[in-house]
This record gives C-alpha cells, structure tokens and sequence, in this order.
C-alpha cells in the first residue's frame, strides 16, 4: 500500500514538473522574442525613418515573434505603432514614413 502511495506521489511531481517545466519555457521564449522586437524597433527609431525594404521585416517580428494578429490591409504605418505599442515603446515625433506612405498610394 505505501509503494502504491509512493508511487501516485512521484507520478503526480513528475507530470506537475512537467507541465511548469512547459510554462517556464513559453515564458523564456516569449520574454526572448520580445527582446528581439525591441531591438529591432528601437533600431528603427534611432534612424528616423521606416524604409521600405523593412516593411517585410516588421511584418514577420509581428506576425512571429510578438505573435500579433496583422491584417494585410494595414498601413506600415499602423503596424509599426501597434508593434511599438505591444513592447512599451512610443513612436517619435517627427519619425519619417514618407518613404512607405508613398509605396501604399
């Protein structure tokens, strides 16, 4: 009777183990990405201006790595602002998307 207690307990501390083991790593590979994002959009930040050739880019750390619902409709513009938005950053005054606003005419 003890062993088959013992043995409930040990399976019970495996599968609990198991299961914090899974939410310890989404949270570490959640807390990586967002990292990366803000990486990413703080490097944007700091040049001022949102090129083109990262339109691609922003799509893909939205979509992957902060794991965001993006309409193909939505302006590089509203991305990037809701992208900001998601890892605590605000877009500056004065950043130039004149370079994407005339790519979405």
């Amino acid at each position: 009777m003890a062993l088959a207690l013992v043995a409930v307990l040990v399976g019970g501390v495996y599968i609990s183990l198991f299961f914090v083991r899974d939410a310890i790593r989404r949270r570490q590979k959640r807390s990586v990405c967002r990292l990366i994002a803000t990486e990413r959009v703080n490097s944007l930040f700091k040049s001022k201006r949102l090129p083109a050739s990262e339109v691609g880019s922003l799509l893909v750390w939205a979509r992957t790595l902060l794991e965001m619902a993006v309409d193909d409709s939505e302006s590089p513009r509203q991305v990037l602002q809701r992208v900001a938005e998601k890892v605590g950053l605000n877009v500056p005054d004065g950043f130039d998307f004149s370079e994407v606003d005339k790519t979405a005419r």
